[in-house]
């Protein structure tokens, strides 16, 4: 027996085509979202390394001693039929910044960041490996343990600088780097950020980023501070429970700060 009132067969058929359309998109949003972490020291381009990724001037970048960046900020385009999210970060170790508003920063860049990245891009600029840097992998490698560094790439800024050196050349005459690219399974890419039209570069860094997510399983990091961090942008959350699941991530990377300060890193 039919129906009282069938749908029109036209409508019907739009239905089902909106459905599989929304099916497609989820997959492909899914399959082809990147989501990137920019971590470094002030001073060594990590707000430019943004800008140059996404094509655009959206993280505000100047050449000057002091951390421009004072809050981790979230930016994200279509590039290659990928969606590339981008955290930028101030640089931790050495700003203005004061203890709390450090945790602060820490906390929204894990927010921003969840569920997990897919890549810790470790901005150095070409120079000499520093206290700071050293620090940075430090804390990252303490606080999200020996597995973070299949998810690691070090990113070379001031490609220019190598003059007639080759970026392999540079690595070669410091040990402590090396140690570091060695512990991230060899991954580096280098960038000239004046040369922001030069799109190969980004190409290439997104092709070796595409090539390390595939030999993780084809998964980004995921780690219990991320986790909790998600249920943040979860709408069905209290305000109270937000706050204490700020106060709690808080307390965690206390915690590691202070393992931090009196532990060695195993790759250094």
């Amino acid at each position: 027996m039919a129906s009282a009132n069938p749908l029109p067969s036209d409508l019907l058929k739009s239905l089902k085509e909106q459905r599989s359309q929304q099916e497609i998109i989820n997959r492909t949003t899914m399959s082809q979202d990147i989501r990137i972490v920019l971590v470094g020291k002030t001073g060594v381009g990590k707000s430019a390394t943004g800008n140059t990724i996404l094509g655009e001037r959206i993280f505000l970048s100047e050449a000057r001693g002091t951390s421009i960046t004072k809050e981790c900020a979230f930016e994200s385009r279509m590039i290659n039929r990928k969606q590339i999210c981008v955290v930028d970060t101030p640089g931790l170790h050495d700003t203005t910044l004061s203890n709390e508003e450090v945790l602060d920063e820490i906390v929204n860049c894990i927010r921003l960041a969840a569920p997990g990245p897919h890549v810790f891009l470790l901005v150095i600029a070409i120079g000499r490996f520093t206290k700071e840097e050293r620090n940075t992998v430090r804390l990252i490698h303490t606080a999200f343990g020996q597995e973070v560094l299949r998810h690691m790439m070090v990113l070379f800024t001031r490609a220019d600088d190598l003059e007639d050196r080759t970026i392999e050349d540079y690595i070669a005459e410091a040990p402590e780097l090396k140690k570091v690219i060695d512990s991230c399974k060899g991954k580096y890419h280098i960038f000239n950020n004046r040369e922001k039209s030069n799109r190969t570069q980004v190409d290439e860094l997104i092709r070796k980023i595409v090539v390390m997510i595939k030999q993780n399983d084809n998964s980004y990091y995921s780690h219990h501070m991320f986790k909790m961090a998600n249920e943040l942008n979860n709408a069905r959350r209290t305000m109270k429970e937000k706050d204490q699941i700020i106060a709690d991530l808080k307390k965690e990377i206390m915690a590691l700060q202070k393992e931090t300060d009196k532990s060695s890193c195993s790759i250094l």
